[in-house]
Order: structure tokens, then sequence, then C-alpha cells
């Protein structure tokens, strides 16, 4: 293309068609280089043997989060426990939500995101009630 671009720049008076072809290839290799030195250069991801590896077994926190949101989820409309299931348990796109359930694509995101905000606000709640039995003796 730089070729075609610079063709009308060609002066036969100045040099040869093999002349001019080489100078602009020797041009576009120069800018080459030089954008590939100005790259960063980065190190391969070698495995880091000091970092802690992560435990097979969950925690006890982990496995109360688990069973919070289980239950949390227990306390949703039954149509949004049915969005939950399909996205999150069988794998479904928003999209194929959408065409299985007869929902518009808008609605089944909100719904799916509403219900994210109130399964938190659950579980939230329940930490919270405790904590608080937990720290009244």
């Amino acid at each position: 293309m730089d070729l075609w671009k610079s063709a009308k720049r060609y002066d036969p008076a100045v040099a040869s068609e093999a002349t001019f072809v080489g100078m602009l290839a020797r041009r576009r290799a120069i800018d080459f280089v030089r954008k590939e030195s100005r790259r960063p250069q980065l190190e391969p991801l070698v495995p880091d043997d000091t970092l802690p590896h992560p435990d097979p077994m969950p925690s006890d926190s982990v496995r109360w989060e688990g069973e919070a949101a289980r239950e949390a989820l227990k306390l949703l409309s039954a149509e949004t426990q049915q969005l939950f299931f399909l996205h999150f348990d069988e794998g479904f796109t928003h999209p194929e939500i959408s065409e299985k359930t007869g929902l518009p694509l808008g609605s089944v995101k909100t719904r799916l995101r509403r219900g994210l905000i109130e399964v938190r606000d659950i579980m939230r709640r329940a930490e919270r009630s405790q904590t608080s039995i937990s720290s009244n003796p």
C-alpha cells in the first residue's frame, strides 16, 4: 500500500524503480524497528513457588456464604429463581434465557441484576444478625 500511495513521488530522473522501492522498504523496516523498541519488554510468566497455594478445602466462612446464598435464593420469587437456575446452574446466556422464557432480553438482565442485589442485601442482613448474636454472650 505504501508503494502505491508513494508512486506519484517517483522520479525516474533521480533513481531507478528498484532504488525507489528499496528506499520505501528500508524506511518501512526502520519504522517497524523503532516501533518495536518502544514496546515494553515483558518477561514470560513463570510459576512462583513462593506464592501460597489455594486451600483445596473451602474455609468455614466460604461454606457459610454458600449456604447463606442458597437460603437467600429461596426468598426470591419463583420466576427470579428460575432465571437464576437457567443462568448460573444451566449456563444459559441472557439471550438464550430470553428465548427460552419468552421474556424480553432487557427484562431478563434487569431481573437477574435485581435478584443479585436482593440476595446480597439478604446475606448482609443475615451476616449482621449473625454478628450481633455472636457478639452478645
